[in-house]
């Protein structure tokens, strides 16, 4: 039987031509797409902390021997209830300088405090200048009339921790 080489060739040019447009059609299909490219982000950063706010505090013969921290810029008060007390002030005055006194003050009249007896207080201020620490000091020799003091009732110190 007699075939024509022309036919053949047809269909071979058409199955080609089917075959590589169903090649390129997968090849588009699943082709890998470049990946979307994102703005840079920024790393997160911590927020400032805000500054303690500076306060007021007071310390009295209950914080003899003891650790108080304060922020910078506050204000403390040194009150003894005495007025035998000396107060020796600051051990560093470039983080707890000396504002006012030492200040003493009598009782108010008709008190029933016993003439000798030291009735009164002993003030002093101070400011947290800057980070660190400092000392109060105060002392005293006598601790009532003709008394003198004992140990270590006549020694007063109070550590001053200022924060930043």
């Amino acid at each position: 039987m007699y075939r024509a080489p022309h036919r053949v060739a047809v269909r071979s040019g058409a199955a080609t031509l089917l075959l590589v447009a169903l090649v390129l059609s997968v090849a588009a299909c699943t082709g890998v797409a470049a990946a979307p490219t994102a703005a840079p982000t920024a790393l997160p950063t911590a927020a400032p902390t805000a500054a303690p706010s500076p306060v007021e505090r007071t310390v009295t013969e209950a914080d003899n021997g003891t650790t108080v921290t304060v922020p910078a810029g506050s204000t403390v008060t040194l009150v003894l209830a005495n007025t035998y007390w000396q107060v020796q002030g600051s051990s560093d005055a470039k983080v707890l300088a000396p504002v006012s006194g030492p200040t003493v003050s009598a009782p108010p009249m008709g008190g029933s405090c016993v003439p000798g007896s030291g009735c009164g207080t002993v003030t002093a201020v101070f400011h947290a200048v800057a980070a660190g620490h400092a000392s109060i000091l105060a002392s005293r020799s006598t601790c009532g009339e003709a008394m003198l003091c004992q140990g270590t009732a006549g020694a007063y110190q109070v550590t001053i921790v200022v924060g930043g």
